[in-house]
């Protein structure tokens, strides 16, 4: 069991460094019950400051990701994913994100014919998430893959940017539309971003430490949607993830909306305290869920 999460600012809206430092923090120490062997992710600059950067790291990711943790305060652009260890070694080079050619990603899932997909494909792949990003950069058909899951990438050819989405029937991915504006209703277009995790708690939990109205996004199963400018859209491409083996009636999508009145913090609040806020509240706001609890027995 991983965990995927990331967000997008929509664009034209400002988010301050200290609403980024609680937002990313809290969804880092979500995902961090997911995974814990290892660390990743991909933060974007904001326009014309930068480059796209990418940042890996060993353990627990707010024990041992300082870099990482900075860059959470200073990215409107996210894609970070937390490793539990299946396939593979624990090292760097066995950490999401993974790059086959064009395509860069992260998956929280498993792929079983791992072994028989090295041997087809005259492959050497430690993972056995690195076959699904091979398959999409050589656009073979991913039903070749006895598979499940939630996969999250991007491709250099478009510059990274677009954020492409999708899940089989037992993949867990939860999408949602972040409101500054406290009566937001669910069809209201004016959000200030779009946050995705492995859990639904994750989301709502940044909800309520920022103060932020949401709602979340329907994202059907085997169909492949984009985050593209802070808005979400369903393509006409099909995502054929499946097993034969792994059966699980959860459909990993949490639904729901909410407004929170937040943490006492202004534009002006610095990172430090924000950070300090999202470790001090940790354990008050949140324990497992009993479904968490017993998968990360499992894994």
């Amino acid at each position: 069991m991983c965990g995927i999460f990331g967000y997008q600012v929509k664009k034209g809206e400002e988010v301050t460094p200290s609403e980024l430092t609680i937002l990313g923090l809290t969804l880092a120490d979500k995902m961090q019950f997911r995974g814990r062997d290892s660390f990743g992710g991909i933060f974007w600059p904001k326009e014309s400051e930068g480059t796209i950067l990418t940042v890996r790291g060993l353990g627990p990711v707010t024990e041992n990701g300082p870099r990482f943790l900075q860059e959470l305060s200073k990215a409107p652009k996210v894609l970070a994913h937390t490793r539990a260890a299946t396939t593979g070694a624990v090292s760097v080079e066995n950490t999401h994100p993974f790059e086959q050619g064009d395509i860069v990603g992260v998956h929280n899932g498993i792929v079983y014919n791992h072994d028989a997909l090295n041997r087809d494909y005259a492959r050497d792949f430690n993972v056995d998430s690195q076959h699904i990003f091979a398959h999409l950069d050589q656009n073979i058909d991913i039903e070749d893959l006895d598979a499940y899951g939630a996969v999250v990438w991007t491709k250099k050819s478009e510059h990274q940017e677009k954020i492409y989405l999708g899940r089989s029937t037992s993949g867990s991915l939860t999408v949602a539309r972040l409101f500054r504006n406290p009566n937001a209703a669910s069809t209201d277009k004016n959000h200030t971003l779009i946050v995705f995790a492995s859990t639904y708690e994750a989301i709502q939990l940044a909800a309520k430490r920022l103060g932020f109205q949401y709602h979340t996004v329907s994202n059907e199963t085997e169909k492949m949607y984009q985050i593209q400018d802070g808005e979400i859209y369903k393509t006409e491409k099909p995502f054929s993830l499946r097993t034969k083996i792994y059966t699980n009636s959860h459909s990993g999508v949490g639904y729901g909306y909410g407004h929170h009145s937040g943490w006492q913090h202004n534009n002006h609040s610095s990172v430090e305290s924000a950070r300090e806020r999202v470790f001090q509240g940790r354990h008050a706001e949140y324990q497992p869920t009993n479904n968490e609890t017993r998968k990360q027995r499992k894994a």
